[in-house]
């Protein structure tokens, strides 16, 4: 058995990972997440939850804020990045779209399109093979055709991308 007069303890009152290997090559068993004998790992797991907690809740509050900054931001042509600049930050904002691909709905388009093109498109479970080959085949194919790739596509809007700089 470890006695806890034998156990370094780390500047936080925490074992170290050297005393874990330690504990574990001692025998002592794990009984309900405690080394027998010691209540090490409560604090740790109640301080990992804490922050875990904290975390999820400034987590959310970012993605409320980066989505209010990216709502109100002004993209041009149509683009997908913006740039604000306010409280001594640049701002990049970049949108994001999440595309899936219905499979039944790809194996119906295949019957339109040549052979070589939809190689060129989709890999043989019909995964597009790059985001900018569907990109370019949408903006110069056959306007049909496109509206038939089009059609197999579910888009919806993804998270936004955001990036501040402190200016100087």
């Amino acid at each position: 058995m470890v006695h806890s007069d034998s156990l370094s303890l780390s500047p936080r009152g925490f074992p170290g990972p050297n005393d874990r290997e330690r504990l574990a090559g001692e025998g002592d068993e794990a009984v309900g997440g405690e080394v027998s004998g010691f209540h090490l790992l409560d604090p740790l797991i109640r301080e990992g939850a804490l922050l875990k907690r904290e975390i999820e809740a400034k987590t959310a509050r970012l993605r409320s804020i980066n989505l209010f900054l990216a709502e109100n931001a002004r993209f041009k042509d149509g683009r997908k990045s913006a740039c604000l600049l306010g409280g001594g930050y640049r701002v990049k904002i970049r949108l994001h779209e999440i595309i899936s691909w219905d499979q039944e709905k790809i194996r119906e388009f295949r019957k339109y399109l040549p052979e070589e093109k939809f190689r060129e498109l989709f890999q043989m479970s019909f995964e597009p093979t790059s985001k900018k080959a569907i990109d370019g085949f949408l903006a110069h194919a056959d306007r049909e055709l496109a509206n038939g790739l089009q059609w197999c596509m579910s888009v919806k809007p993804g998270a936004p991308h955001l990036t501040y700089e402190k200016l100087d």
